[in-house]
């Protein structure tokens, strides 16, 4: 877990200040930062797949998951920070367990 989670966080590695994220909590902190509204504590999803787009190697396969996974119905949904950190930290784990399966 810690190797793929290395991976996916060296792909982050063009974040504000050229910080490296270096686990889960980070790589959300660091969309949160990026991406939130912090007068409504929600957090637009076209604005989190624009933001991935430019600052992080994800794929587009990736991206489209975790958009469904935040907006199924694809209407650009805000969503509530909480809510988003949930979906946030499963899409990760599922970047990292793919990584896994393909380091075997």
């Amino acid at each position: 877990r810690a190797r793929a989670l290395s991976q996916f966080a060296i792909r982050f590695s063009r974040f504000r200040n050229s910080q490296m994220a270096t686990d889960e909590q980070t790589v959300i902190e660091n969309i949160l930062a990026n991406c939130s509204r912090p007068e409504t504590g929600r957090i637009r999803v076209s604005s989190v797949v624009g933001y991935l787009r430019s600052a992080a190697a994800v794929s587009e396969e990736n991206l489209d998951a975790f958009s469904e996974l935040l907006d199924p119905k694809r209407v650009d949904l805000e969503v509530e920070e909480a809510d988003f950190r949930a979906k946030a930290a499963e899409w990760i784990r599922s970047i990292e367990e793919e990584a896994s399966r393909d380091s075997e």
